[in-house]
């Protein structure tokens, strides 16, 4: 995971993606509540407070009933303990090569893949394993970088089943200049040359790009058009299957790119919303795409290009738990604060985008949970407040290892009502 989470960038106030914020009232038990939806939008708005909806509130359950009429299936929000072996499901694990129990507890949720991006595994493990590879830096020669591709390739056979290409390459931070879709394509092509000759049945898969909501910032590229380009610049033939980052931000899995929140009505999943619409003297505001299943789009571009018969792998996706108040105020959360969610929350969201991808998406091959342990290992240096590094709350274990409730759920340690 890199400085842009989900489509917002951790940066300068002078570059940062504000929000605003719908207000849904909602009436339970001849009481008035009023739950803060944010939005996504461009400028220079601060952030407004949150008010925070407690897990199992009356308002958490009744926001809870109107996705699922409007859905208009109950059976897609039952909850079950999870089966065993979990085929397709992924997660990714950080502490790998550490001396302590993440590997063990990854092994307890028997998921068919697990994602290490830190270092090649030592061994043959347990699980199929997605390794994600390092972009090359500025100024190093890819044909090099090709080289030992191949040699890692060679060496890890056996171990590692598919490599990952790098990672969000739409964005500055991770590309090492403005991001260049047709220079990406050569890269793949290069990689996927070396590392086949040297495993010829490891497979190949794109790296997830960054949600960008727009163009316009030539560091940020809109991930929509850079894959595009990537297809434009022949990229297809040298990958086999496509990576995607759907975060779900603030917002049910079950919501549609086109859908809204709206201060009147609750929730809709796929009403679009166009500039001047009278919904919007009603207080509904678009998603804009903002959402889990965005992957919808991206499915539609390769669609196409003629590529349907290639499958998706989500090589992250996740929702992030709200941390306590003293870290919402540090710098690492201000393009954050909107996205968090309550605990139980991400484990009903997480549970409910497993099932959404089952049902619908066939060509959804794969999914890997952002992520199991990455709290672990960053405990930040403020003895007041610790472990606030935004990473570590999309975790589904805590700091000290003990599970959080998406754990258990993925575990068969508890099913969630």
């Amino acid at each position: 995971m890199t400085l842009l989470i989900g489509g917002l960038l951790a940066c300068t106030a002078s570059q940062v993606f504000s929000t605003r914020e719908a207000l849904i009232p909602v009436r339970a038990e001849d009481r008035l509540y009023t739950v803060f939806l944010p939005q996504v939008t461009f400028g220079l708005v601060p952030e407004p407070e949150q008010t925070e909806v407690p897990s199992g509130s009356v308002v958490d359950t009744l926001m809870d009933r109107t996705i699922a009429s409007l859905v208009g299936s109950a059976e897609r929000l039952t909850y079950l303990p999870a089966p065993g072996l979990k085929q397709g499901y992924g997660i990714s694990v950080k502490g790998l090569n550490y001396d302590d129990d993440s590997l063990a507890k990854a092994a307890a949720l028997q998921p068919e893949w697990i994602k290490i991006y830190d270092h090649p595994p030592s061994e043959r493990l347990p699980f199929r394993v997605l390794y994600r590879v390092n972009l090359p830096q500025p100024g190093e020669d890819w044909e090099e970088w090709g080289h030992y591709r191949r040699l890692d390739a060679e060496l890890y056979r056996g171990r590692i089943d598919a490599y990952e290409i790098g990672n969000e390459p739409n964005l500055i931070e991770e590309w090492g200049g403005n991001p260049d879709p047709a220079a990406y394509a050569k890269l793949l092509e290069i990689a996927y040359r070396e590392i086949k000759s040297a495993d010829p049945q490891v497979l190949i898969v794109s790296a997830g790009l960054a949600v960008v909501g727009a163009d316009g910032d030539p560091r940020y590229v809109s991930d929509l058009t850079f894959l595009k380009g990537m297809y434009e610049h022949g990229a297809a033939k040298h990958f086999d299957v496509l990576g995607v980052h759907p975060y779900g931000f603030s917002y049910p899995p079950e919501i549609a790119p086109d859908g809204q929140v709206c201060a009147s009505g609750g929730l809709s999943l796929g009403q679009d919303l166009q500039k001047g619409d009278p919904a919007e003297d009603q207080g509904c505001v678009p998603v804009q795409g903002l959402c889990f299943r965005r992957v919808e789009l991206w499915r539609q571009i390769m669609v196409n290009n003629g590529d349907q018969d290639k499958p998706m792998w989500a090589t992250e996706f996740g929702w992030l738990v709200r941390p306590p108040a003293c870290c919402r105020e540090t710098a690492d959360w201000l393009t954050r604060n909107w996205q968090t969610v309550s605990e139980e929350r991400q484990a009903r969201y997480i549970a409910r985008a497993f099932s959404y991808a089952e049902r619908h998406w066939p060509w959804m091959e794969a999914m890997f949970l952002w992520n199991l342990d990455y709290s672990r290992y960053s405990p930040g240096t403020d003895v007041t407040c610790q472990n606030c590094e935004s990473m570590g709350w999309y975790s589904i274990l805590n700091p000290d290892g003990s599970p959080r409730l998406a754990y258990k759920w993925l575990a068969g340690l508890d099913s969630l009502r």
